[in-house]
């Protein structure tokens, strides 16, 4: 699941994904299109390729009011949620913060717009591009 707050604190479920009897599905009803099994495998791939550009204690960091989470919940029960703080807007860094994890994670905008997806990324009707776990391009790959 993940979701976002405006500057109100008006909160927007962006997309919420099931995975039960052996098949992905959306948990919201509504959403009557098909769903790709393998933008949900690269998308959960590109997460695990994640690396952190600097790590801080996260008391250095506000997460009571994230504008940003994602809530995964295992089929043990386990249930990790990954909260960010307000993005800087001047370089487009972004802390995350794992449930029960004392320190904050700096990632870049690339890393941070790779996780900020909605129902419609999952469709398999969408033509945008699957996650994968490549760097993002600097001036001198251009």
């Amino acid at each position: 699941e993940i979701k976002t707050w405006d500057a109100k604190r008006r909160e927007k479920l962006k997309t919420a994904l099931e995975f039960k009897d052996d098949k992905w599905s959306f948990k919201n009803l509504a959403v009557k299109l098909s769903i790709s099994d393998q933008k949900i495998k690269d998308f959960l791939s590109g997460m695990a390729a994640w690396t952190a550009e600097k790590v801080v204690p996260g008391e250095s960091k506000d997460f009571s009011k994230p504008f940003w989470q994602m809530t995964i919940s295992f089929e043990s029960g386990e249930t990790k949620i990954f909260k960010a703080a307000q993005r800087d807007e001047k370089t487009g860094v972004v802390f995350f913060q794992s449930s029960g994890d004392g320190a904050a994670y700096q990632v870049s905008k690339y890393y941070f717009d790779n996780l900020d997806k909605d129902d419609a990324y999952f469709t398999a009707d969408n033509t945008a591009p699957a996650v994968t776990a490549k760097t993002p391009e600097t001036s001198s790959q251009k």
